[in-house]
């Protein structure tokens, strides 16, 4: 390639007599720097765009092994002792901020939580994950509910970023009694379906969600008697907002309209159902934030 400054003959024509003695010539020049910048340009663009291509590559491969990754944490259905539990967490991208998981508490009790980190994505993903890990930490310490929350919110009150926060359910059940308690940190109300498929209880939020502020003194609530057929249902704001084709949100009639009408199929066929039609009703919409669920039956025969 000439250098910067050279000029090239792209054009010329002789001078010539009658005689067709050649006197001289007309030559026409044009400098070349402009095409060499301009090809040295677009060089640098095809290079640029190929090192962002591989980039973006990369980074989706990441991307879909931390959600590997997280789907991994997530508990497998449980059946225990009359109890048949099933859970899902769908997120928006390869990476979400819900979170489920069934634990170990005191003198045998099973623990059923239900979260989600404000936002979506990796950067909940990573919240999410040290929740897990906070809450797992202390599940079986003879504090209760209120005081396990306790410990995971200053855990989160030291590592979110202002502005992030978590909503966060989380239930004890006795399988032996058949008894319930739990403490909703501004999560979207817990249900109990009766055999019929009707409410017999609404789980209002009784304490501020986790990471906002310290020392926050939750309000008690009474133990809630379960019966053989009872349903628990556990959901999170991507399902009940799940905004459909029609411009409306799925909200909490439909979702316990399904559960009723599946009752008496197990907790996973339960689920299932409800998922699906919470898919059907976006109708090729996109879905815009994380969805979970958990259901929990109490089966007729221990």
């Amino acid at each position: 390639m000439p250098s910067e400054g050279t000029s090239l003959i792209v054009q010329a024509m002789p001078l010539k007599d009658d005689a067709d003695v050649l006197h001289g010539g007309i030559a026409v020049l044009r400098d070349v720097t402009a095409d060499r910048r301009s090809l040295d340009a677009v060089e640098r663009l095809s290079n640029a765009v190929e090192t962002e291509r591989e980039t973006i590559k990369d980074q989706s491969t990441e991307m879909r092994l931390a959600g590997l990754v997280q789907n991994r944490l997530y508990p497998q259905p449980l059946r225990r002792e009359g109890i048949d539990i099933a859970g899902a967490a769908a997120p928006a991208k390869e990476t979400g901020g819900d979170y489920y998981d069934y634990l170990r508490m005191r003198e045998g009790r099973l623990g059923i939580v239900v979260a989600d980190v404000s936002g979506h994505g990796l950067g909940a993903a990573l919240i999410m994950v040290a929740t897990r890990a906070a809450l797992r930490s202390c599940a079986d310490m003879p504090i209760g509910l209120d005081g396990i929350l306790d410990r995971v919110n200053a855990t989160l009150l030291s590592d979110l970023e202002s502005g992030r926060f978590v909503t966060m359910f989380l239930a004890s059940l006795d399988t032996r009694t058949l008894t319930l308690t739990y403490s909703n940190a501004g999560h979207p109300f817990g249900y109990v379906l009766d055999r019929a498929g009707e409410v017999k209880r609404v789980m209002e939020s009784t304490r501020i969600p986790l990471g906002i502020m310290p020392h926050w003194k939750g309000q008690r609530v009474p133990s809630i008697p379960l019966e053989r057929g009872d349903v628990l249902v556990l959901l999170t704001d991507g399902i009940l907002e799940s905004v459909g084709a029609d411009g409306n949100a799925f909200g909490v009639r439909r979702a316990l309209a399904l559960v009723k009408e599946h009752r008496l199929e197990p907790a996973q066929q339960i689920l299932d159902q409800l998922l699906k039609g919470v898919h059907a009703s976006r109708e090729g919409v996109a879905q815009e934030d994380d969805m979970t669920a958990v259901i929990c039956k109490v089966e007729d025969v221990p």
